[in-house]
């Protein structure tokens, strides 16, 4: 079945009539039922009753219909890029770990609008596993997230299958309300941190098994006065309430006046990377947000 069969098929089903859908289509009427004679013979079955003054369509037609109508969304769409002049994409997919990628990726964003305002950023959010589960299979463009688990300092520096951009190295603090007793400190032990109410990221994430791994390093497991949520925003916005205190990077907390952040022990940096696959084609909008993250983080080092 061609494209103007689908077509005709589909203007005839809109109208319910094959007098006005030839009109529509500029062509005769039996023209029009010629063409519908085709596609029943090709599918095998009738896609419509006939009456005096009018078609229905019948159970198989429908569905036939369902089936063309993306098919012609979409040869539509590509009809105006093609008119267009621009057969490219003019959007970004990226994928961003949430604590992490927050610090940086506003800073890209204003920028990339700024230098290219025809195109957008599609942002998902997830966590490290997850982000290069879908790099590696194209469901993203980038991510910014740390180096993937597993890599070694020099395998991530040569490694063939990811570039990179290291954007910055970010310290994770526990964030209370300034009007938590903690605030009036600038470090805090595990035992302050297991008498608070805290939020966490939930289990998609590995913050959980991270904060369990440390507290039962220095002899503490997980209270039980734990809040778990999926998005930075809640854990934000229960600290900014004094409902609970959780861990976010010190960027975050200090540009906050709700919330004063406390390094706490083996607090130490990790770096954050913009990432793609070296075997994949970046799309011009895919480069140019890559161009801009090198102009504003000109002094870190990168793999190509």
């Amino acid at each position: 079945m061609t494209i103007v069969q689908m077509h005709y098929f589909n203007t005839a089903c809109q109208y319910s009539n094959l007098t006005k859908a030839a009109e529509k289509l500029h062509i005769s009427q039996p023209a029009l039922s010629s063409v519908i004679k085709q596609i029943e013979a090709e599918c095998g079955v009738q896609l419509f009753r006939h009456r005096a003054n009018s078609i229905s369509i019948t159970d198989e037609g429908i569905v036939l219909q369902q089936e063309i109508q993306p098919i012609l969304d979409r040869y539509q769409h590509l009809e105006r890029l093609l008119a267009s002049g621009k057969l490219d994409r003019n959007y970004v997919q990226i994928g961003l770990s949430p604590f992490r990628g927050n610090a940086v990726l506003p800073d890209i964003a204003a920028r990339f609008q700024q230098n290219y305002p025809g195109q957008q950023l599609i942002i998902t959010e997830g966590g490290t596993p997850y982000l290069y589960e879908n790099l590696d299979l194209n469901k993203f463009d980038l991510i910014i997230t740390p180096r993937k688990p597993g890599f070694s300092d020099e395998d991530w520096a040569q490694s063939p299958l990811y570039g990179h951009i290291r954007l910055k190295e970010l310290y994770m603090v526990l964030a209370v309300n300034i009007e938590n007793p903690l605030a009036e400190k600038d470090t805090v032990t595990w035992q302050d941190i297991v008498q608070e109410p805290l939020i966490l990221l939930d289990n998609t994430y590995s913050q959980k098994n991270v904060i369990s791994q440390l507290l039962a390093q220095a002899g503490y497991q997980l209270p039980n006065n734990i809040c778990y949520a999926n998005q930075v925003h809640t854990i934000i916005r229960f600290i900014e309430k004094n409902a609970a205190s959780g861990f976010l990077p010190m960027d975050i907390a200090e540009e906050n006046p709700k919330m004063k952040g406390l390094l706490f022990p083996n607090s130490d940096p990790h770096a954050i990377y913009l990432v793609w696959r070296k075997d994949r084609h970046l799309f011009h909008a895919a480069k140019h947000f890559v161009e801009t993250a090198r102009e504003l983080y000109s002094n870190e080092t990168s793999g190509n």
